[in-house]
């Protein structure tokens, strides 16, 4: 591995290392690889019988993304599932990712960025699972909907004012 470059195969094998106890202890298999290296993006889609979990780098940073099993419903940042399980004011989802020491090689700033990731969802994977069972889903979902807009509307509000005081 270069010190400043992570080849797409390199980063797909890490997610694989990192969230093993999704294979592991939660039937999970993958779904989808897919890459732009010309926009230095990569995701891989893992997926069990009722959830599915979306691991994405794009320009040195990664996002994770849970949502139902099928593609075609709407997936939700990690982050706003966690506040909306933990019932946390719809604030809290605004830096929620940890931030990482900006001298880190890129490789090193991904691998702590799964690393974390990996660590929170894997507190939270009973509950995730459970909350997207088919018969939780139809009473949640449209409460987590609303949540989410709710979070983006607070993250909006937020950037606004940075904006305001520059």
């Amino acid at each position: 591995m270069d010190a400043n470059h992570l080849t797409t195969s390199e980063f797909f094998n890490q997610v694989k290392g990192y969230f093993r106890y999704l294979f592991d202890e939660h039937d999970f298999a993958v779904a989808s690889e897919s890459a732009d290296a010309s926009a230095d993006f990569a995701e891989i889609v893992l997926t069990s019988h009722n959830w599915r979990v979306s691991i994405e780098k794009e320009y040195g940073f990664v996002f994770v993304g849970v949502g139902p099993s099928a593609r075609d419903q709407r997936g939700f940042y990690l982050s706003h599932i966690i506040t909306f399980l933990d019932a946390s004011p719809p604030g809290r989802a605004i830096g929620f990712s940890p931030s990482f020491d900006e001298s880190l090689n890129y490789p090193d700033r991904i691998n702590a960025q799964l690393r974390w990731w990996a660590d929170v969802l894997s507190l939270y994977c009973d509950r995730i699972a459970e909350l997207f069972t088919e018969k939780a889903y139809v009473v949640k979902g449209p409460e987590l909907v609303a949540w989410s807009g709710l979070i983006e509307q607070e993250m909006r509000r937020e950037l606004g004012r940075g904006f305001a005081s520059v």
